[in-house]
């Protein structure tokens, strides 16, 4: 199995008829090529490309997403092929070995210097509530202890088990380890 994967689908192509009416379905032949994608790769992403991104592009995308919803398939979406190829370098330089570590150093520090109230808003938009950000905050210092925090601590620090759970999964679940 490989590692990482992309592939370039221009979104007036991935649909069976352009533009899409009240049938959306995704082209079959692009549908099994992203099959095949995910069988061969360990992350695969695909970039939907469209230079506008209006109702017939939305329609496609969502039908992309409908059709791979139970599938580890990544989507990002780029105007030209200039942000096709940004996507691709952030993604190969946050996977590939002495890049991912500059950029694990990069966001630890970044997370380290955040301050009391960016740190609750941080945790906010994962689910956490107000009182519950500021329990984790008082007990553990800094959003950069919450990450690193195993399991025991979280369970420790006051906050309920279903909130320590979305803590874990958030910050373990195919991200990078700070």
């Amino acid at each position: 199995m490989s590692g990482i994967a992309f592939m370039i689908v221009a979104l007036r192509d991935s649909l069976m008829a352009w533009p899409p009416d009240s049938t959306v379905s995704v082209h079959s032949q692009l549908s099994g090529r992203i099959e095949e994608l995910l069988k061969i790769h360990r992350h695969s992403f695909i970039i939907a490309l469209a230079a506008l991104h209006g109702d017939h592009e939305h329609a496609a995308l969502m039908a992309l997403q409908q059709r791979f919803f139970s599938k580890k398939l990544n989507i990002l979406i780029a105007h030209n092929a200039q942000e096709c190829i940004a996507h691709m370098s952030v993604i190969a330089k946050f996977t590939c070995q002495p890049g991912n570590l500059a950029m694990q150093t990069k966001v630890s520090k970044v997370i380290s210097q955040l301050s009391g109230k960016v740190a609750i808003q941080v945790l906010r938009q994962i689910g956490i509530s107000q009182l519950q950000s500021e329990i984790l905050l008082d007990c553990f210092g800094s959003l950069a202890a919450v990450v690193a925090a195993d399991g025991e601590n979280l369970h420790n620090s006051s906050v309920d088990s279903m909130t320590s759970n979305s803590i874990l999964d958030f910050f373990r679940e195919d991200r990078i380890p700070v």
